[in-house]
């Protein structure tokens, strides 16, 4: 109750209707599993500072956005397709991907392929788009050494490598709101 007395009441009525939008547009997800909250992916993860994604539901990665303006951003799209393939060695079996427009109770989903396709501008093999994003986070890894390595006698001290696999926890978990309350992968849209 203390906690609640500290909440700014406008801030918990456009909680409440934020979940009360949710559980009456989205009935569908409530009831799919698996479901995992705030998912990471492992080395990827790791590679990319820490990125995780917000829900997977079933087989579908789903990104939230709280946003009054409900129009899908070619930068939204970029990053659940990121996300998607962050999924290195499948392990959510990831096939579709969708935005969830909280705001709105709306949801947009893709197929995985055809979104790729989409930000592709052709057709696309799911497996060597997955081989390549792993490629390009090992160059990544591969850079941040190099860095590393030509900093140090120029500056003499550069930070030291940060392991985060340990600072983000992955656990299914049941959800239940309140029922009241420049590339080939880059194309111009």
């Amino acid at each position: 109750e203390e906690i609640y007395s500290l909440a700014v009441p406008a801030a918990i009525e456009d909680l409440t209707r934020l979940a009360l939008t949710f559980s009456q547009s989205q009935r569908t997800l409530l009831t799919t599993r698996p479901y995992v909250a705030n998912p990471t992916f492992g080395e990827a993860s790791v590679r990319l500072d820490g990125a995780d994604a917000d829900l997977i539901v079933g087989d579908r990665l789903i990104d939230i956005k709280t946003t009054t303006d409900g129009t899908i951003e070619r930068l939204a799209l970029w990053q659940i397709a990121g996300y998607a393939l962050s999924d290195l060695d499948d392990d959510f079996h990831i096939r579709e991907v969708g935005l969830y427009f909280s705001r709105h109770g709306v949801q947009a989903v893709w197929s995985l392929e055809g979104l790729l396709s989409l930000l592709s501008g052709g057709s696309v093999d799911l497996g060597s788009v997955r081989s390549d994003f792993r490629r390009v986070l090992e160059g990544l890894e591969s850079e941040r050494e190099i860095a590393r390595r030509d900093l140090r006698p120029k500056f003499g001290w550069t930070p030291p490598p940060r392991d985060r696999s340990t600072e983000t926890i992955k656990r299914p978990m049941t959800f239940r709101p309140p029922v009241s309350g420049k590339g080939k992968w880059h194309v111009a849209y």
